[in-house]
């Protein structure tokens, strides 16, 4: 019996020892910056790029997030603004964001990556909202969009 406790004794202090030297999961780790306080403001598109080519944006398009909860504004020139959330994953590699809009048929999802600086935000999701989060925010990619912002305010 004493071998026995003895037994389990050793077998939970070395299952102890690996957990408290396993790392802490990304979505733990209070190092990893949260982008959504840098989100905030207003961002103006500049460009948007498909495999076909880039095509430069001369204002007029605007993405507009108040504060942090992720609720924001896309609007296009004089046509009516449509309301979005923006849900950030910054802990993902790469970053991911979902962009939801709400549109007269109903909301309409996107699975996005991103890249955010202070002053530039790159946003790349597929041509459709079924298809998988693209792997990059490269432009080009087959099937996708990128969309390419900077800081108004």
């Amino acid at each position: 019996m004493r071998a026995v406790c003895l037994f389990l004794a050793m077998g939970c202090a070395s299952w102890l020892a690996a957990a408290a030297a396993a790392p802490i999961p990304k979505t733990l780790r209070k190092d990893v910056p949260d982008d959504r306080a840098k989100l905030v403001g207003t961002w103006e598109m500049v460009t948007i790029s498909t495999e076909s080519g880039t095509v430069g944006i001369d204002g007029g398009l605007e993405l507009r997030v108040p504060d942090e909860h992720g609720k924001a504004v896309y609007a296009i020139g004089g046509l009516p603004e449509t309301t979005c959330v923006i849900t950030m994953i910054p802990n993902d590699s790469p970053k991911s964001l979902d962009w939801t809009f709400d549109d007269s048929g109903g909301p309409v999802a996107y699975q996005c990556v991103y890249e955010l600086s202070d002053s530039k935000l790159v946003i790349v999701r597929r041509l459709t909202n079924t298809d998988d989060r693209p792997n990059s925010c490269v432009a080009g990619q087959k099937g996708c969009v990128l969309y390419e912002f900077e800081r108004k305010k």
